[in-house]
């Protein structure tokens, strides 16, 4: 038992608030908890607790300690200047405040000192009513109350906006058509686009104290291709984004913001690619960026060191600050891939640290929709936190750290980690996945799709050991609901397994009884499998985030539900005799990846990265 009452004001409520979720026991009678300034450590001594930090993120690192079994002095040597999570809000999943609050609580225990939320429409602009409409966009109020929450860890709140792509749900609606350019790319060098930017960055200020930044600025493909073509014919495109970054960082500088952005748009220009192992980018090029821009190299897949030196290298040629991000990897799929991170970011730290980029970003991005948890990712950032703080660890420490701090085992989420490789599938070495997982949730049972890569035995029977073995952890107080998700997606996969091969078995046949056993019951066995997945999802969706979005995964999950009543449907019409064929089950089954050899694997290496669910619940167009 302990008690907080010689803490200073500035920690005490922190404190307080992070001994309440760590379940460290407190009352007025306890062991006192001390602190000093000075550098980072926790000592146990016969007067009490004692924290020594430099900075709060530092304290409330030290006093999460006390979950563990803390004896004597133990110090750390904070190896970054910044530790950042970013966590994506726009693809479709906004934290609900008691998420985003619980995540700024679980940070400030691992020792993060900042949080980036990466909005592109879901933030609310004065003035733009469409702006985030009907996309559950944080208001003001709510975004000054979660920055004045994030000030008693510590933790610095970062907008994070988009000033040129990615904004094509904002595009959707008639009164932006006089800013875009193509698709999702605002028109440079327009007065009405720096007129809507300068709003943007209005509320920004309005909400944020942090005089941080994030621009966005990536992935702007198109950029000068669209309407700016023809408007005012072919230039060049380096030139054109350098010149609307001129323009956006006199606007962050009209609102004392100092800018940051991610980089990959200078290399695209350049080379056609971001991730080059020789060349540079000029020094009229590197001349023209505003030296206060602080550029973010990201980097989620690159097992290359030495691909990845050179890109540091071809950073640090720039008169900027530099910053890395790397991944906590949880998009695409409804499991997150925490030991992708583990084996990448460990290296990726590493070679920024020793190249002196101390800037540390951690991305939780949400494409596709967005199923995977928030809280998903617990283990990666756990990740980040660990090399930062201590440089090296093994796994017993990581094992025990995750364990004290989040109140549930490693083990589920190393069970959940291969839910991407059942036999004949294993990950590549770039550790890039394929979320074969969510492609077999999705991929229709008379189409067959991905039946080519599909072991059907084995699958079968991977994914139903998988179910079995995630089930005890599905009642953890903290996070079973986010292994009862992985669970009803391994139970779903291995109905998938076998109903779609079964199905052209017995027509290959003309076996009209083994189809009726199958529309009788291992269809509705399918069907109420998705059943459970959606509830699961749906209870995962209510606790972490607000309702917006949620009808993605209803219409998704729904509608395979309804395509499978369909199913049984047209095989009862097939053994009755009301109708002579099933036209999907007459075509052939190619491979997926267009490939002609035999084999397993199904790797973005071998050209089939894209996996969601357009793309494997039809061929057709939705």
């Amino acid at each position: 038992m302990y008690t907080l009452d010689l803490l200073p004001a500035e920690l005490k409520t922190g404190a307080a608030e992070l001994c309440s979720m760590l379940e460290i026991p407190t009352s007025d009678a306890g062991i006192p908890i001390t602190a000093k300034q000075g550098d980072m450590s926790i000592e146990k001594c016969e007067n009490g607790v004692v924290i020594t930090y430099n900075t709060k993120p530092q304290f409330f690192r030290m006093l999460s300690m006390l979950t563990g079994r803390v004896e004597g002095k133990y110090c750390e040597n904070p190896r970054q200047t910044m530790l950042c999570y970013m966590a994506d809000q726009s693809r479709n999943a906004v934290m609900n405040m008691n998420t985003a609050k619980r995540m700024i609580r679980y940070l400030a225990a691992l020792g993060f000192d900042s949080l980036m939320l990466y909005t592109e429409d879901t933030y609310e602009v004065k003035g733009q009513p469409y702006f985030g409409y009907m996309r559950g966009r944080w208001t003001q109020d709510e975004l000054k109350e979660l920055v004045a929450y994030g000030e008693l860890f510590g933790i610095e709140l970062i907008p994070c906006i988009q000033a040129l792509a990615h904004l094509k749900r904002m595009m959707r609606w008639k009164c932006y058509k006089d800013i875009i350019d193509f698709d999702d790319i605002l028109l440079a060098g327009d007065e009405k686009t720096y007129a809507f930017i300068e709003d943007t960055f209005k509320a920004c200020a309005a909400c944020f104290k942090s005089r941080k930044i994030n621009l966005g600025l990536d992935e702007a493909h198109m950029l000068g291709l669209g309407k700016y073509l023809d408007k005012n014919g072919y230039h060049n495109r380096s030139e054109i984004m350098l010149s609307h970054l001129k323009r956006i960082c006199e606007i962050a500088e009209k609102y004392n913001f100092h800018p940051m952005m991610w980089s990959d748009m200078f290399f695209r220009l350049a080379f056609g690619t971001y991730y080059v192992k020789s060349g540079e980018i000029t020094k009229e090029v590197r001349d023209k960026v505003p030296h206060n821009l602080t550029l973010i190299y990201w980097d989620y897949y690159n097992s290359d060191k030495e691909m990845f030196s050179h890109m540091v290298k071809c950073h640090k040629s720039f008169d900027n600050p530099i910053a890395f991000a790397g991944g906590c990897h949880k998009w695409g799929g409804f499991v997150a891939n925490n030991m992708v991170t583990y084996e990448l970011e460990s290296m990726h730290i590493d070679e920024c640290i020793k190249e002196g980029l101390t800037q540390i970003i951690a991305t939780g991005w949400g494409d596709d929709g967005a199923e995977a948890a928030h809280f998903s990712i617990a283990p990666g950032l756990t990740v980040y936190a660990e090399k930062c703080y201590k440089g090296s660890f093994d796994r017993e420490w990581f094992d025990a750290r995750f364990e004290n701090i989040f109140k549930i085992p490693m083990k589920p989420f190393e069970i959940m980690d291969a839910v991407d490789c059942p036999p004949g599938f294993k990950t590549p070495e770039s550790g890039r996945r394929t979320y074969f997982h969510k492609a077999m949730v999705y991929f229709d049972v008379l189409t067959g799709l991905l039946n080519k890569h599909i072991k059907r035995d084995e699958a079968q029977k991977f994914y139903a050991d998988m179910a079995h073995a995630l089930e005890p952890y599905c009642d953890n107080k903290n996070f079973g609901y986010v292994v009862e998700v992985a669970r009803s997606v391994a139970k779903l996969n291995s109905y998938k397994a076998t109903i779609p091969h079964d199905l052209r078995t017995a027509y290959g046949k003309k076996d009209k009884n083994a189809l009726a056993e199958l529309a009788k019951k291992d269809i509705p066995a399918l069907i109420e499998a998705a059943d459970k997945l959606l509830k699961a999802v749906e209870t995962q969706w209510r606790l972490e985030s607000r309702a917006f979005g949620l009808e993605v995964q209803q219409l998704r999950l729904g509608g395979m539900k309804q395509r499978l009543n369909g199913v049984i449907d047209v095989i009862n019409a097939y053994c009755n005799g009301s109708i002579d064929k099933i036209d999907e089950l007459e075509e052939q089954v190619l491979w997926y990846d267009c490939r002609t050899e035999d084999g397993d694997d199904l790797t973005p290496e071998r050209g089939t990265g894209n996996t969601g669910w357009r793309n494997t619940s039809t061929v057709n167009i939705i």
